[in-house]
C-alpha cells in the first residue's frame, strides 16, 4: 500500500468492520476508494454505508446498478449451499443481494435513492 498513490478495496461485512476497515485504511493518509459493498443479504445496506462514506471521506460506488444480465441481486451460489447446509441462518434471503434499480429502472428501495440524493446534494454544497 506504500506504494500506492490511491487505496481501493471492497468490503461486504458489517458497518462495524467497514469502520474499522476504513480506519485502518486512512492511516495511509492517501485517497481511499470503496469500489464494492453493497450487500444487503449479509446486512450490509445503504441506510448505513452511505452515510458512513460520506463522513469518512470515502469515495465510492455500487458494483451491481440496476438488475439484469448478471442477475447481481441475486444471492451467491455459496449462500445457497449453505442454506442447503443449514448454515445460513444470519443471511436475509428476503433482500436482493446488490443493485439499486430494477429493469424497468424503479428503484429497488426509493428510500435508498432519496438518502443518495440527499447526502450527494449536501457534499456538492460542502
Amino acid at each position: 500500500m506504500e506504494l500506492s498513490d490511491v487505496i481501493s478495496f471492497h468490503h461486504y461485512g458489517s458497518y462495524e468492520k467497514m469502520v474499522e476497515m476504513i480506519s485502518c485504511l486512512k492511516k495511509t493518509g492517501r485517497p481511499v476508494f470503496c469500489t464494492e459493498w453493497l450487500h444487503r443479504i449479509m446486512h450490509n445496506n445503504v441506510f448505513e454505508m452511505y452515510p458512513l462514506f460520506y463522513i469518512t471521506d470515502v469515495g465510492n460506488y455500487c458494483w451491481g446498478f440496476v438488475a439484469g444480465k448478471m442477475q447481481t441481486y441475486e444471492p451467491w451460489e455459496v449462500f445457497w449451499e449453505k442454506q442447503k447446509n443449514g448454515e445460513a441462518d444470519k443471511y436475509d434471503f428476503t433482500k436482493w443481494q446488490h443493485d439499486l434499480f430494477r429493469p424497468n429502472l424503479r428503484p429497488y428501495d426509493p428510500k435508498e435513492i432519496d438518502l443518495i440524493k440527499r447526502i450527494n446534494e449536501f457534499a456538492d454544497k460542502n
